[in-house]
């Protein structure tokens, strides 16, 4: 049987890497369940899809989580251009705007050139 639920709060602590939440139906629950009772569910966090990803780091936070250098494709120059960004983890970024597959993106902190638009590369 399948019912849809909603994640309504998740208690903060966690025990061998398990943690408590409260669900809540989006429709009446059956007349044969009872509070209290034990119930297995599946909770599904997120839905495969294919992402362009880029590890994140310090070049996110320099361009202010909207910008990031692109290199052309002679490898000599390098663009500033306008990002969004979706999911994100320790490790990763998802971005969902104004790159595509096969961009080469400078991932290296930006501090030194964060004011420019174009840079020479060399």
């Amino acid at each position: 049987m399948k019912l849809p639920l909603t994640v309504s709060r998740v208690h903060p602590q966690v025990t061998n890497g398990q943690f408590r939440a409260e669900l809540t139906f989006d429709t009446p629950p059956p007349a044969r369940l009872r509070r209290g009772e034990s119930v297995d569910i599946r909770i599904t966090l997120g839905e495969t899809q294919t992402a362009l990803v880029l590890p994140n780091g310090a070049w996110l936070e320099a361009g202010g989580g909207s910008s990031a250098f692109v290199m052309a494709p002679n490898g000599r120059s390098a663009d500033r251009v306008s990002i969004a960004s979706g999911r994100r983890n320790p490790e990763q970024v998802e971005l969902t705007g104004g790159l595509r597959a096969g961009d080469r993106v400078i991932v290296s902190s930006y501090n030194s050139y964060k004011n420019f638009n174009h840079l020479a590369i060399r």
